[in-house]
């Protein structure tokens, strides 16, 4: 059976450092999940998220986001909040654009933006100087981004179809 909510009482799980409620049908997350500071990872994978839930926002101690499989558009600015985010993972949804703000997750050290709409990255991506792996394939890229020879550390750089 597919969850269609999660119940507020979610808030009441103090402790919860990981929170994985992927093949769902969730549309939105409770205001209660704001009251989780020991959250280091989220996975709701494969629901029905048109935005990046603006709870999340909020919880600055987040390391890993997945949002894969989903319906995103966009991403909020307000992403600048996740300061500790190592892993943001926005596979097959239909971004069309990420957030210079994007800018600011310095400890980001995995981007996976794969099977989306993005045709450029912004400028300010560039400061994302821990960033280790980048997965840009299936996008509408007509050449490679001049960003991505900004990073020094980079080990993985994948890009098929749609890249060049």
């Amino acid at each position: 059976m597919e969850l269609t909510r999660l119940p507020s009482e979610i808030g009441m799980l103090a402790q919860l450092t990981e929170l994985v409620v992927e093949d769902n049908l969730l549309t939105n997350l409770p205001e209660d999940i704001t009251n989780l500071s020991n959250l280091l990872m989220i996975n709701i994978d494969d629901n029905n998220f048109i935005a990046v839930p603006n709870e999340i926002m909020s919880l600055t101690s987040l390391t890993h986001l997945t949002i894969n499989y989903n319906q995103l558009e966009s991403i909020s600015p307000d992403i600048s909040n996740l300061v500790n985010l190592k892993e943001l993972l926005l596979e097959e949804n239909t971004i069309s654009q990420l957030p210079p703000e994007v800018g600011h997750l310095t400890s980001l050290t995995t981007l996976s933006v794969t099977d989306n709409a993005l045709s450029s990255l912004p400028d300010e991506i560039s400061s994302l100087s821990e960033l280790q792996e980048l997965y840009l394939y299936h996008n509408h890229f007509k050449e490679i981004p001049p960003q991505i020879f900004e990073f020094k550390l980079l080990t993985k750089l994948t890009g098929k179809k749609y890249l060049l």
